[in-house]
C-alpha cells in the first residue's frame, strides 16, 4: 500500500468512525468508545482520537473523568465539501494524444 492509498483508507475509517460516533452517542453516552469499538470492531486508538476531535470541535460535550466519562450531541457537524475530482494528467506522449484525439471526436460530435 502506498501513501497515497493508506492517506485515503484512513480518511474513509476517519469518516466512518465519526459517522458511527454520531449515530450511536444517543443511545450509549456513558460506554461510547468500547461500544464503538467492540461491535463495529475498529480500533480503540482511532474511536478514541475522533471522540477528541469532535470535542474539540464543539460537536460533543465529555463529561467527567476517564472511568465515567459520557458524551452527548451539541450540534450536527457540518458536511464536508463535495471533493472535486481533478482529470489526470496525461504522463506519457501517446496518451496526451489520445485524449485530445478523444476530446476532438467529442467536438466533432456536437
Amino acid at each position: 500500500m502506498n501513501r497515497e492509498e493508506y492517506e485515503k483508507h484512513r480518511q474513509e475509517t476517519s469518516r466512518r468512525i465519526r459517522r458511527l460516533i454520531l449515530e450511536d452517542v444517543r443511545t450509549h453516552p456513558r460506554r461510547l468508545a468500547p461500544h464503538i469499538q467492540d461491535t463495529y470492531e475498529v480500533d480503540r486508538i482511532d474511536v478514541y482520537a475522533e471522540l477528541k476531535k469532535l470535542v474539540q470541535e464543539g460537536v460533543l460535550a465529555a463529561e467527567g473523568t476517564t472511568g465515567t466519562r459520557s458524551y452527548r450531541l451539541l450540534r450536527l457537524p457540518e458536511p464536508e465539501p463535495e471533493t472535486v475530482a481533478k482529470a489526470p494528467r496525461p504522463n506519457t506522449l501517446m496518451e496526451r494524444e489520445r485524449l485530445e484525439r478523444l476530446a476532438w471526436q467529442q467536438r466533432r460530435k456536437r
